[in-house]
């Protein structure tokens, strides 16, 4: 769940006028995707050389919900790969987002979704 701070970041740059998301997103359009295919792939600790085979394996066989967790060094990095290459209807988001520059960084990536653990004090 975001905290409030994150969230107004996140919703700050959607309505700017000079953001770049080519994906953009709704609960209910996520709900209406998952429960078409209940599958959210969650690629932990991949680096950029394997990242992009991987998802795009995934997405063939059908998983078009990736997520990687900020848990690792060059998340920001993988994720933007997958964000540039991913197929129209491949959602690509962050996990474990929990500052609001990560949120305002991974915004003008264009992530169409962030996970965030409880982050209320």
């Amino acid at each position: 769940m975001l905290s409030n701070a994150q969230l107004r970041a996140f919703q700050k740059y959607i309505n700017s006028a000079n953001n770049n998301m080519s994906v953009l997103i709704t609960e209910q359009y996520m709900r209406e995707k998952l429960a078409k295919q209940p599958v959210l792939a969650i690629l932990r600790g991949l680096d950029t050389s394997s990242a992009l085979a991987i998802s795009m394996a995934l997405y063939h066989r059908g998983i078009q919900v990736i997520e990687v967790p900020l848990t690792h060094e060059n998340a920001f990095d993988v994720i933007r790969l997958l964000v540039k290459n991913r197929p129209a209807d491949c959602l690509i988001g962050a996990g474990t987002v929990t500052t609001v520059a990560q949120v305002d960084k991974l915004a003008r990536i264009g992530v169409s979704f962030i996970v965030s653990p409880n982050t209320d004090a």
